[in-house]
């Protein structure tokens, strides 16, 4: 009796086990067996027992079978919470988050993410401290929405030698093929730099050059006013802002390679601003990834006695949600 106890034991356990099994069914028709963790930037990634957290690319995946149901949002902004069966077509997801509360979806569609590091300067004032940089990205068939905000903050022996807050917003509106309209304002403080506070709102347009699952690169120009206070002095002037993004994934999505550049072009003043954004992200999960990061911020005509370029080094961990 107590063997028979036993082996229903076994093969209940086995069944439930093995009923907790999500699987992914591949355009080739390999399987894959494991805990699907959610579909976002064209990468479907999944943990299995036998080799870990792994990275598929979201072309390459035919079906998707779960048990748990999933936040998912679709290419045409359907936003619904289901678990993922035969008929659900992958490639019209743009992404899917597990969610614990029915409520929590509408948050899940933007993907968000964190980023805290060890910053060390160059330039203006030369110290190791610490820096936060978070970014949210929200796409649409017909829009796509970008947040995100710097802040670096040093602060030696009771003084503040640095406190700057770097944060943009920008939308665009796609009109078909590779072109699109945008829209931005961006908002910049660095008083080491006489710099108390700049805003830029701009219009323009610009085009996707390469848009695919492992590399995309566009740029954009925009016809933009720019307002700001120097030194108590408030200004009002016309500026032309181009800009440009790469990102590209290797090894199967665990790395992101990205560049992303702003100039701004004050005509009145004929002053340059340049800010450039690079780094890589290696994924350690589905939430978290290492940050390594350059940055640089350049003027052409700086206030006096202020030098021309920062740079700005970082490492860090990124949280994903």
């Amino acid at each position: 009796m107590k063997d028979l106890l036993a082996s229903l034991i076994l093969v209940s356990l086995s069944i439930s086990t093995f009923a907790e099994v999500d699987e992914i069914v591949l355009q080739n028709d390999d399987r894959v067996s494991g805990e699907l963790r959610g579909i976002s930037a064209n990468t479907v990634t999944i943990h299995t027992d036998y080799a870990g957290l792994l990275f598929l690319r979201q072309e390459s995946v035919a079906f998707i079978v779960t048990n748990e149901p999933f936040v998912v949002v679709m290419k045409d902004g359907e936003e619904k919470i289901v678990a993922f069966d035969e008929s659900i077509d992958v490639s019209t997801v743009v992404q899917a988050r597990t969610s614990n509360n029915v409520m929590s979806h509408l948050t899940t569609s933007w993907s968000k993410q964190v980023t805290f590091s060890l910053a060390g300067t160059k330039g203006n004032s030369q110290t190791q401290n610490y820096s936060i940089n978070g970014q949210s990205r929200l796409v649409r068939p017909k829009n796509e929405h970008l947040v995100s905000i710097d802040y670096l903050r040093e602060h030696v022996e009771d003084e503040t030698r640095k406190d700057t807050l770097d944060a943009k917003y920008r939308i665009r509106w796609i009109r078909g093929g590779k072109w699109f309209n945008t829209a931005n304002v961006d908002y910049f403080r660095d008083p080491l730099k006489e710099v108390t506070w700049r805003a830029v709102v701009g219009l323009g347009g610009g085009a996707k050059l390469v848009d695919h699952s492992q590399e995309q690169f566009s740029f954009d120009v925009a016809a933009s006013g720019v307002y700001e206070t120097l030194e108590n002095l408030r200004e009002v002037s016309p500026a032309v802002r181009i800009g440009t993004d790469y990102q590209k994934w290797l090894f199967g999505g665990r790395v992101e390679a990205y560049q992303n550049n702003r100039l701004l072009w004050i005509t009145q003043k004929s002053n340059g601003v340049l800010d450039s954004a690079n780094g890589i992200r290696l994924a350690i999960s589905a939430q978290f990834n290492f940050d390594l990061r350059a940055t640089v911020q350049y003027e052409t005509e700086p206030a006096a006695d202020v030098k021309s370029a920062d740079f700005t080094y970082s490492f860090g961990v990124g949280v994903i949600f």
